[in-house]
């Protein structure tokens, strides 16, 4: 806990898991321009903020209460879900990174945690996105093949899953 009293933990915890439902449902994002249903989420700024002032309990606490959050608030479990399972590999890679550099906050060990962040975050959610499109919810997958192709960008593909009024439904 970087020897805060736990009161001071809990204190980041709570604020900072107030902050992030607030952001989330005031909108404060960026859409990516290339899919824009995908969006730069400013609320996972109070995430990375519990994490370094308090240590890896606020950040994880943080991210728990915003997943809970989001699931009660929107009704939805997946994608909520996704975010969690996003967010938390990026805290505990950013975490794991600092503890193990050893040298305090120099410009290399804060380097090197966001690349340990980002690269946890990278790899658990290639392999979640996977189990997504191919056992949870395939019909994503056939809905971004027709939107490829809507676009007008061919795609190889098995089949054409595509349901629109000049084509017939395959199953």
């Amino acid at each position: 806990m970087g020897g805060y009293a736990k009161s001071v933990v809990a204190a980041y915890a709570v604020v900072f898991s107030a902050l992030a439902p607030v952001l989330t449902f005031s909108k404060a994002e960026i859409p990516y321009p290339l899919l824009p249903n995908l969006k730069f989420d400013f609320a996972e700024i109070p995430i990375m903020m519990a994490l370094l002032l308090g240590g890896l309990v606020p950040g994880l606490a943080t991210a728990v209460i915003h997943w809970i959050g989001l699931t009660l608030a929107r009704g939805l479990v997946l994608g909520p879900l996704m975010k969690f399972l996003a967010v938390a590999p990026m805290v505990a890679g950013f975490w794991l990174a600092i503890r193990l550099y050893k040298r305090g906050w120099t410009v290399k060990s804060i380097a090197a945690a966001f690349l340990a962040g980002i690269a946890a975050r990278i790899v658990v959610c290639i392999a979640l996105n996977a189990v997504v499109l191919l056992f949870v919810a395939p019909e994503f997958l056939r809905f971004s093949e027709c939107a490829l192709k809507a676009a007008g960008i061919n795609v190889a593909s098995t089949g054409d899953f595509c349901y629109g009024p000049n084509s017939q439904r395959h199953i």
